[in-house]
């Protein structure tokens, strides 16, 4: 349902509802594959780990995903028209690969 869809019919309060409903959704989301590279990082097997592509592509990875949530947090943070909250969201969302299932 698009923003203005849901705000026309079913007002402000259930945008903002749906804007708490839709952060929540984004940050599990986020920080379950977070903790999923965090995993493989850990479990990644020795000797240089500094010269291996796929570990530096995981570090990469974590790091894209620690600002995705950071980001979320400014979302939900700051002094917004559920709306706004809403398209910012939305911005986030089709801006990362990782949320394109939400």
């Amino acid at each position: 349902m698009d923003i203005d869809t849901l705000a026309a019919s079913h007002g402000d309060h259930e945008a903002a509802h749906h804007a708490a409903e839709l952060i929540e959704a984004t940050r599990i989301h986020l920080a379950t594959a977070k903790g999923k590279i965090s995993e493989a990082i850990r479990n990644y097997p020795p000797p240089i780990p500094a010269c291996d592509q796929q570990f530096n592509h995981l570090l990469e990875e974590r790091h894209r995903l620690g600002a995705a949530l950071r980001r979320l947090d400014v979302i939900k943070e700051q002094i917004l028209s559920a709306r706004d909250q809403l398209e910012a969201i939305q911005a986030l969302i089709r801006e990362s690969p990782d949320l394109g299932s939400l």
